[in-house]
Order: structure tokens, then C-alpha cells, then sequence
């Protein structure tokens, strides 16, 4: 049970630093831009993306900013999906139904 309670503490000290933070904020609107456009899906984006999250100092900043990207991209494709009935990815077909 220790450890549980130490690996959660651990997992949120990690989250709340500053960087990391705007690396999630960063990757979401990225996500979200790219996600709106159709075509362009999640799995493209996060391809198109990873060199740059490679280059980033630390390997929390890199995951934090592809995870984001992918999960931004997500919601990007529900909006054109939602609003004008066209799923910009395969997953977003689903929505337009």
C-alpha cells in the first residue's frame, strides 16, 4: 500500500512542474489545430511532432507534449465531426453517425 501512495506522490510532483504543465497546454492546442483539420489525424500529428518532443531537455516534457498533442487531436476531430457532419479521422466517423 506504501508503495502505491509513494508512486502517486511521485506521479503528481512530476505533473505539477511548470514545464511540464505548459507542455501539456501547448500539445493540446496544437492537437486540437490539427485535429480540426480533416485529414490529419492523431497518429499523423504525433508523427509529424515527435522530433520536436525528442528534442526537448527531458523525457517528461516529450511524453507530456505528445500525449497532449494525441488527446488534443481527438477532441479537434469531434468538432468538424459534431458541427458540420464531416469526421476529419476514422474514429470521428462514428460522431458524424
Amino acid at each position: 500500500m506504501n508503495d502505491i501512495l509513494n508512486g502517486i506522490m511521485l506521479g503528481l510532483t512530476q505533473v505539477s512542474d511548470v514545464k511540464v504543465l505548459a507542455m501539456l497546454m501547448l500539445g493540446s492546442l496544437i492537437g486540437t489545430l490539427t485535429g480540426v483539420m480533416p485529414g490529419l489525424g492523431p497518429s499523423s500529428s504525433v508523427a509529424l511532432l515527435l522530433p520536436f518532443a525528442l528534442a526537448l531537455p527531458t523525457t517528461q516534457q516529450g511524453v507530456s507534449l505528445l500525449v497532449a498533442i494525441y488527446l488534443g487531436c481527438m477532441f479537434g476531430g469531434r468538432i468538424t465531426s459534431i458541427l458540420i457532419n464531416i469526421p476529419g479521422d476514422a474514429p470521428a466517423v462514428v460522431t458524424a453517425w
